[in-house]
């Protein structure tokens, strides 16, 4: 019997920092499937990329907007890119300067798109920043990876 798969397409995407994808079959146009619904479980079923991952074009995080409060704890599990605002100068939690990360290897890129006031992200916080606590001034930006344990400072840009 003849294969009709005559490739197999996979489609990546970001998921809250970690990529995932999913793999569907595509099928010549005259033998393709009789049902969307069909063709569409078969794209929703979703991969864990375990080994090399590569992009011959651009990957880009779409940044959410988070406003802060005078002590914050910056939520990490909603998007891998938070753009950081406040109605002052705020310090982050001494306990917990961001929520844990949901899987090892995860990054974290946190951008202050204040004018004016700075974020202080606390060091030893559930964060390892180096030398210390990190002030976001306008346009500042920081980026973590998640180990398990604690956030990492990658690097910080200072606009």
């Amino acid at each position: 019997m003849k294969n009709k798969l005559t490739a197999l397409c996979v489609t990546f995407v970001i998921c809250a920092g970690v990529f995932v994808g999913s793999i569907m079959p595509i099928y010549p146009f005259s033998q393709a499937p009789v049902s969307a619904q069909n063709y569409a479980r078969q794209a929703m079923k979703w991969l864990r990329v375990t080994n090399e991952f590569r992009v011959s074009g651009i990957a880009a995080f779409t940044p959410t907007t988070e406003v802060l409060a005078t002590t914050f704890t910056i939520p990490a599990t909603t998007a891998s890119a938070l753009w950081l605002s406040s109605a002052t100068t705020v310090t982050s939690d001494t306990t917990d300067a961001i929520a844990d990360g949901r899987l090892d290897g995860q990054i974290l890129l946190l951008k202050n798109i204040n004018a004016s006031d700075s974020i202080v992200i606390k060091n030893s916080a559930n964060t390892d920043l180096g030398s210390g606590d990190v002030t976001l001034g306008a346009t500042d930006q920081i980026m973590l990876v998640w180990d398990g344990t604690l956030w990492s400072k990658l690097f910080v840009a200072d606009n």
